[in-house]
């Protein structure tokens, strides 16, 4: 996907980067503004962010607004959460009970569950509870 949308920032390496930063945190273009979300975010802020003049924001915007297939994109993005050093805890948290669990993904941010396909009802229930378990301790430590 994003050799098809970087085509369009090719020439311009200031507005590739932003286009970049808007897919990683899910940004999305609306109404000739940038949103976390439902939350409008100014262009000094993401300026001043991601280092880059505020000028290539609105010429950015300004690319994005006229290609109908960056609308596509752009237009549709939400925030996501990225859960990298959370996933790490988990597994490490999992591992002291027993539960064999590993991170994957580009970021780390995935777990991956490793079962045998022959697992019976109760190994199962028991690695679930140990995860909700893990996932409680995560949470208060939030707190």
């Amino acid at each position: 996907m994003w050799r098809k949308i970087a085509k369009y920032f090719n020439s311009y390496p200031k507005r590739r980067k932003l286009a970049q930063k808007l897919l990683e945190y899910g940004l999305k273009v609306s109404d000739n503004k940038i949103y976390c979300g439902e939350i409008e975010l100014s262009d000094s802020k993401i300026a001043r962010a991601f280092d880059v003049d505020r000028r290539i924001i609105a010429e950015t915007i300004k690319t994005i607004n006229d290609e109908k297939d960056l609308q596509k994109v752009f237009f549709q993005l939400r925030p996501t959460c990225h859960l990298k050093d959370v996933a790490t805890e988990m597994v490490n948290l999992c591992h002291k009970k027993g539960l064999v669990i590993i991170t994957c993904g580009k970021y780390g941010n995935t777990i991956r569950l490793l079962m045998p396909l022959i697992i019976d009802d109760e190994d199962l229930e028991r690695g679930f509870k140990i995860m909700e378990e893990n996932i409680q301790i995560l949470e208060n430590r939030s707190k």
